[in-house]
């Protein structure tokens, strides 16, 4: 997802002539519901397991992947906006239970170790995927901008929907502890 962030940004600003300022205040609807819905994805990953989170911002965040590549040549802002909120409310709810999901079944003693290791994978993450697409979108179109990032965008929503579906098959549903 971080390579969307690099690139839709060169986009806004290179392709669609937006301003740096302009292409700011774009981003805030898609990084506000990351904020509102985190801690709420939280508690819904407490009550009823980490899947139901993780698969429904999978699916959200490829959603906004997908409208962003469809209208990208000419998107009103409305439609701008509502795919970017859409991307936001995504990683929102996929964040949170991702951590813990991945540190869940770590002895106490070693979950600062996972947590580590999810972040140290994080930012490997990031890298590989901004070489990733851009090398998609420098060989795309004969590397015009504007025509390549759409497929770039298109590629970033595919792996969005493996990862919800690696989710939804890997990750069980959730079991009340008991008491």
């Amino acid at each position: 997802m971080c390579s969307v962030f690099f690139f839709l940004s060169l986009y806004l600003q290179l392709a669609l002539g937006y301003s740096p300022l302009a292409t700011g205040l774009l981003f805030l609807p898609m990084t506000l519901p990351v904020a509102l819905v985190a801690p709420v994805a939280g508690l819904i990953a407490d009550r009823r397991g980490a899947r139901l989170p993780l698969v429904a911002g999978s699916l959200a965040v490829a959603a906004g992947l997908i409208t962003l590549a469809a209208s990208a040549t000419r998107p009103g802002l409305s439609l701008l906006v509502a795919a970017l909120a859409l991307i936001g409310a995504g990683m929102g709810l996929a964040t949170t239970p991702l951590t813990a999901a991945a540190v869940a079944n770590l002895p106490e003693a070693d979950s600062g170790m996972g947590a580590a290791v999810i972040n140290t994978f994080r930012s490997v993450g990031l890298a590989l995927g901004i070489a990733l697409m851009g090398a998609i979108v420098g060989a795309g179109s004969g590397g015009a901008l504007a025509a390549s990032v759409p497929l770039g965008l298109a590629v970033n929503a595919g792996l969005a929907l493996v990862a919800g579906a690696v989710a939804a098959l890997t990750l069980r549903r959730h079991e009340p502890a008991s008491s």
